[in-house]
């Protein structure tokens, strides 16, 4: 207060370290949305984040089959609808000539350990947009996660995503149970 009573500057000596951080932060934003969407950016996606997650999912959930008579798995890409081995999906994804959307589809009927029988389904869904891809789960949970071309999904949220996911089939299996009793 003192120098700016006396006219002097009262610019701290890091203010031009901040203006840089942001102007470059600035810059990072513009570039953000100049990724556009390429089958590469895709092909990317798809082998380091969401082949990854399926198995991770796929894996978390393998503590149900015992629950139930029948358990199947199943992707669509672009509404094809097909057994999801990671063999089929890694050929129907080299077949397209862009892949918009993918879904995968767990899918578990016939409830064993009760008189009532009842089926559990989970969709959860990547779609690809321009800029984005976004990673969307059906059930209660509403889980949405949006990342840019250039970002995978960390194993940290991997991970997330598949105990919300093994914890909204579990809340439906025992809401169900209750309904039932």
């Amino acid at each position: 207060m003192i120098k700016a009573a006396k006219g002097e500057s009262i610019e701290e000596l890091d203010d031009i370290d901040k203006e840089i951080a942001l102007f470059v932060k600035g810059l990072e934003a513009e570039n953000v949305n100049s990724i556009k969407k390429s089958k590469t950016y895709v092909d990317n996606i798809i082998k380091h984040s969401l082949l990854p997650l399926y198995q991770l999912i796929a894996n978390k959930l393998e503590q149900f089959n015992q629950l139930f008579m029948v358990d199947k798995k199943l992707f669509r890409i672009n509404k094809i609808i097909s057994q999801s081995s990671l063999k089929a999906h890694e050929t129907a994804v080299n077949t397209m000539d862009e892949v918009i959307s993918i879904e995968y589809f767990f899918i578990y009927e016939g409830f064993l350990k009760s008189q009532k029988d009842f089926s559990v389904n989970l969709i959860y869904k990547a779609i690809f947009r321009n800029n984005s891809y976004d990673i969307i789960e059906s059930s209660k949970s509403k889980l949405s996660i949006k990342k840019i071309y250039t970002e995978q999904l960390t194993e940290l949220e991997m991970t997330e995503i598949a105990n919300q996911i093994a914890k909204s089939i579990l809340e439906e299996i025992k809401s169900k149970i209750k309904l039932k009793s």
